[in-house]
């Protein structure tokens, strides 16, 4: 049984100069049935309890629940949810539900509501939470599509990123990685903001495979949480441009101003680790 644990939360001092009442405050994680999981989840991600998500979720792209609980912690730190509502809900089979929640945080865009789904193993319910992309590029046929992510996501990759605002905005972030895989996706530590009021973004950079023919997924992304990713824009940029020679200039369209914008990088080639450095400039 993976998860069956009450948390508690206890307060008592007493001293002989000030006086303090005895108070104690108990909270029962409930994992009987998929309704009160998903109420509890995003009641619990409202105030920041990451204790009792971690009990709550069983999270995919982590192995423990110390894992688990240290990024509902960043999240919370970096963007909070204002509001939650649950607006459908269907039952799968005997051991699993699905839910349509719609999610508003703090800062950010607004996004479409959000597919969960509940699963029930050793006779306790949990919400499953998987790496969510939702397509909010502009003129996209598929504008406002929530999908899974089934990329491999490589937190340990070579990444180097740095922030670098020039008084004049020209220059907004900086990144070099080395052996990305194949198939491997990595996300930059460090985020910029627009000042083209245009919403007009230049990524300027070089790359090159480890044989030939390197294959990069650039995008623009907007992280609402550790899972849930916003894309508005992005550009695939194909083969070899050597660190020597010239470099790819391609433009980033239609980027939201005063929003945390993340660079997402993507092998799409099916043979070569690739390295590439660059930037990004408006």
């Amino acid at each position: 049984m993976r998860k069956a644990i009450t948390i508690l939360a206890t307060i008592a001092l007493l001293t002989s100069v000030v006086g303090y009442s005895s108070v104690s405050a108990k909270t029962e994680v409930d994992l009987t049935n998929p309704d009160a999981v998903v109420v509890g989840f995003f009641k619990s991600m409202k105030t920041g309890d990451a204790d009792s998500m971690a009990v709550y979720s069983k999270n995919t792209s982590y192995d423990s629940d110390s894992e688990e609980q240290s990024v509902y912690e960043k999240d919370y730190t970096r963007n909070k949810l204002k509001e939650y509502k649950v607006l459908t809900s269907r039952k799968i089979d005997e051991s699993a539900s699905e839910f349509l929640v719609q999610l508003d945080y703090e800062k950010g865009s607004e996004i479409p509501p959000i597919p969960y789904r509940v699963i029930k193993e050793n006779g306790e319910w949990q919400i499953i939470i998987t790496p969510i992309d939702i397509n909010l590029k502009k003129g996209s046929p598929d504008h406002g599509k929530v999908s899974v992510n089934t990329n491999k996501n490589d937190t340990h990759q070579d990444v180097l990123l740095e922030s670098s605002v020039s008084p004049d905005g020209t220059d907004m972030l900086r990144w070099s990685f080395t052996d990305l895989r194949p198939g491997v996706q990595i996300t930059s530590a460090s985020s910029w903001e627009q000042s083209r009021t245009d919403g007009i973004a230049t990524i300027n950079g070089y790359q090159q495979g480890a044989s030939c023919c390197a294959t990069i997924l650039y995008e623009a992304i907007e992280k609402l949480n550790d899972a849930t990713v916003a894309i508005h824009d992005d550009e695939q940029v194909n083969g070899d441009y050597p660190s020597w020679g010239s470099w790819f200039n391609r433009n980033l369209f239609y980027l939201p101003n005063s929003t945390d914008l993340f660079v997402r990088f993507t092998n799409k080639g099916n043979m070569f680790n690739v390295k590439g450095a660059g930037n990004v400039y408006n």
